[in-house]
């Protein structure tokens, strides 16, 4: 049976904090500043976020993980 060695280790926390900090840095980049903008999207979400969102919609806990 394979096992994970400390440096599978640290890569695998090294990639889930750089998620971690991408997420954090597009979310105050493109935050919204008053409720106007909260309403509308602020009217400058670039599609692929837009995309991404969709599919995160379709592509939920229970089709990833399964149900038992």
């Amino acid at each position: 049976m394979n096992h994970f060695t400390a440096e599978d280790t640290f890569i695998i926390v090294g990639i889930v904090i750089a998620y971690i900090l991408f997420t954090t840095w597009l979310t105050f980049r493109i935050r919204s500043k008053n409720s106007g903008d909260f309403m509308e999207g602020s009217r400058a979400m670039p599609a692929f976020i837009v995309g991404i969102l969709l599919m995160s919609e379709y592509i939920g806990a229970k089709s990833t993980i399964g149900t038992a």
